[in-house]
C-alpha cells in the first residue's frame, strides 16, 4: 500500500500514511510522515517505537522523535508519553513521525505484537 492508504493491524489498529515531508532541522536533513492512527475495538497504545523507515539504499532508521522542527507539529507519540498514546476504542490521533536521514524514503513500516504493516513509496 501507499501513501494515503490505510492498514488495519491486528483487529487493534488502522494506521493511515497522508503525508510525507522533507526539511533540514539543525543542519541536519530528515523526513517526516504524517500518521493518523485509530484504536479500532478496544482501548490501546500505540507510540513511534514499532515503526521503520527503509532507504532506496538499504538503510534502516528508527523514528527520531524530532522535537522543535515546525514542519512535523503536531510530533507522533514518543513511547514516554503514556497519556498521548493511550487511544480509546473508535478514537483517533495524528502526528508526525521523523526520520534523521536525507536519504529517499521507499518503505515505511510498522511491526508490534499485534501484527504487521509495510506502506512503499516510488
Amino acid at each position: 500500500i501507499g501513501l494515503g492508504a490505510s492498514a488495519e493491524v491486528g483487529g487493534q489498529f488502522r494506521f493511515t500514511v497522508l503525508e510525507h515531508a522533507t526539511s533540514t532541522f539543525a543542519g541536519e536533513p530528515n523526513q517526516g510522515f504524517l500518521i493518523e492512527a485509530c484504536a479500532t475495538s478496544k482501548k490501546t497504545k500505540t507510540a513511534s517505537a514499532p515503526w521503520m523507515a527503509i532507504s532506496a539504499s538499504g538503510g534502516r532508521y528508527s523514528a527520531s522523535g524530532i522535537v522543535g522542527d515546525p514542519v512535523y507539529t503536531p510530533a507522533y507519540p514518543s513511547p514516554y508519553e503514556e497519556e498521548k498514546s493511550t487511544l480509546d476504542a473508535g478514537e483517533c490521533f495524528r502526528g508526525w513521525m521523523t526520520f534523521d536521514t536525507g536519504e529517499q524514503i521507499i518503505e515505511l513500516r510498522y511491526a508490534s505484537d499485534a501484527g504487521r504493516a509495510t506502506w512503499t513509496f516510488a
